[in-house]
């Protein structure tokens, strides 16, 4: 009867059979199908439960168990369900593997690492690509020289292999050495020369000023091949919009960032402004001056944090910092997001009904990460532009925490958020009117914070930063409470990596073509101006 897709007949009988036998394998594997086939997750998850249960050493079972509980959320479950086959079964290599993506996924990275290694030693199948799976784990903790080694011990089990000469690829370009990163990618597209992902990493890592460069024929010809997906083709406007604004030709530039994000737009959905707004409010409402006295500090160290919009110069600042004997670059530490989306979800509502233990375990955690993570002798920058967001927290927390806002011309900021291709978390990005709205909201919430503690709010002007750097970063080193250092003013010469979009900017000494860009679209930019001129932003 299932065959003939009579799923209600089938199904009759499977339930049938089960009143004689709760546990009978042919009549859960029946139900769990036609749960699958007709579309009713929740029961398919209870029936994969039952199969776990009465057949707890079957990996499969395990598998698409596991795989349920991933696909809704629900990692802690899927964790927990690897981890109970393998207390059963522990030389079940691709289960360890399979449990070490789920652990880094979720955050715990040295337990991935555990899993990893693990399967390693029970002689796991393509374990380059474990290999290339745990260097990713080691660029997360930091540890860039153990993350080089992994990809290469992968390239020396598989010669040639495809997804560690990328990661390398961008490991070369993150640390500044552009040829290096440049030899791969070329290499993989003699390989495949379809090779998309390669293509549009060399569109970006580079200045294309010829219009008949090979390279944006190639861009284009991948365009015109029906067979991408819509990521590829929304990659492909996204550089062909890039190097089409390095060659000048800003018509024809635009016109592939607005199809790259009509493309970006259907893949994350549509920006909400009424629900940032109510989100804006509820931020000023909850972090009261009444709220602030509540709270008991956690440290009175002075951690760094830089915040401000996406493409403000942030990644700048932090590289003219990292230059500074005393400071190093965290990057975009996610700590207070993750925390956010977890411990304190919602937020920031939570945040009103908190115990004041679980807001301490967070403080602490945070410090207890920068001492397990960086040298315990350097002041460490976190460098998250929407940190801008917590900052009520922030401050409670660490009363002596030094804040960096990082401020552009609005209309070349908004620009460039317009230019650069985002996550699903930045809806806003793809429409050049909500990227003003979000600009709007954001400058609400940042005059708030200054209201409210602005001794600890350094903003850097990345106009007056490029007009006349010593000064700036002298004002800004003074701020820190961090002596003058002449390397400061050689940033470029920092030998780390640096993990954005901005990687190629950073790796040269002050310009000005980035300030006043936006008069080469203006007439594009005219309903975005005028959206601006109405919030009063300048």
């Amino acid at each position: 009867m299932y065959q003939r897709r009579r799923f209600d007949d089938a199904e009759a009988l499977y339930r049938a059979l089960l009143q004689h036998n709760a546990i009978c394998r042919e009549s859960l594997q029946g139900l769990l199908a036609i749960c699958l086939q007709t579309h009713r997750p929740d029961e398919a998850q209870q029936h994969l439960q039952q199969l776990v249960n009465a057949y707890p050493g079957e990996p499969g079972y395990c598998d698409q168990l596991a795989n349920v509980l991933a696909r809704r959320g629900e990692s802690t479950a899927a964790i927990a369900c690897y981890r109970r086959l393998l207390s059963q079964r522990p030389a079940l290599a691709v289960s360890r593997y399979n449990l070490a993506r789920l652990l880094k996924l979720a955050g715990h990275l040295e337990q991935a690492l555990t899993e990893y290694k693990k399967a390693l030693k029970l002689g796991i199948t393509q374990p380059e690509g474990v290999y290339t799976d745990i260097s990713i784990v080691l660029s997360d903790q930091h540890r860039d020289t153990e993350a080089q080694a992994a990809l290469q011990q992968a390239l020396v089990l598989k010669p040639g292999y495809a997804p560690a000469m990328y990661n390398l690829a961008l490991f070369h370009e993150e640390r500044g050495n552009w040829h290096a990163a440049s030899e791969l990618l070329q290499a993989l597209l003699v390989k495949d020369p379809a090779r998309c992902d390669a293509l549009v990493r060399l569109a970006n890592g580079q200045t294309i000023k010829n219009s008949a460069d090979p390279l944006i024929r190639k861009l284009s010809r991948s365009l015109r091949r029906g067979t991408i997906d819509a990521l590829t083709r929304e990659n492909l406007h996204f550089a062909l919009g890039k190097v089409f604004d390095d060659c000048r030709q800003h018509g024809e530039a635009f016109q592939h960032y607005v199809k790259g994000n009509q493309l970006s737009r259907e893949r994350v959905g549509p920006y909400n402004r009424g629900e940032r707004e109510a989100y804006i409010n509820e931020l000023i409402a909850t972090f009261s001056p009444v709220w602030f006295d509540s709270i008991a500090p956690v440290s009175d160290a002075a951690p760094i944090f830089i915040c401000g919009m996406f493409r403000s110069g942030s990644t700048l600042v932090e590289q003219i910092l990292a230059a500074h004997g005393s400071v190093t670059a965290g990057g975009e530490i996610n700590y207070f997001n993750s925390q956010a989306q977890t411990t304190l979800q919602p937020f920031p509502a939570s945040l009103r009904t908190i115990e004041p233990q679980t807001l301490n375990q967070i403080g602490t955690g945070y410090i207890e990460y920068l001492s397990r993570t960086f040298p315990v002798d350097q002041r460490v920058t976190n460098k998250r532009p929407d940190n801008f967001v917590y900052l009520g927290m922030l401050k409670a927390l660490f009363p002596n925490a030094k804040i960096i806002n990082t401020l552009r011309n609005p209309l070349d900021n908004c620009l460039s958020v317009f230019f650069q291709q985002l996550e699903s978390d930045y809806a806003y990005a793809n429409n050049l009117e909500d990227i003003g709205h979000f600009y709007a909201q954001y400058k609400r919430l940042m005059d708030y914070w200054q209201q409210m503690f602005a001794a600890n709010i350094f903003d850097v002007r990345y106009e007056q930063l490029i007009s006349d750097p010593q000064a700036e970063i002298k004002n800004l080193l003074k701020f820190l409470e961090l002596d003058w250092q002449d390397s400061c003013l050689k940033f470029y010469e920092v030998d780390n990596r640096v993990r954005t979009a901005s990687v190629q900017q950073v790796r040269q000494p002050l310009y000005r073509r980035s300030s006043g860009r936006w008069n080469q679209y203006a007439a594009q930019l005219e309903p975005l101006r005028l959206y601006l001129e109405s919030a009063n932003i300048e």
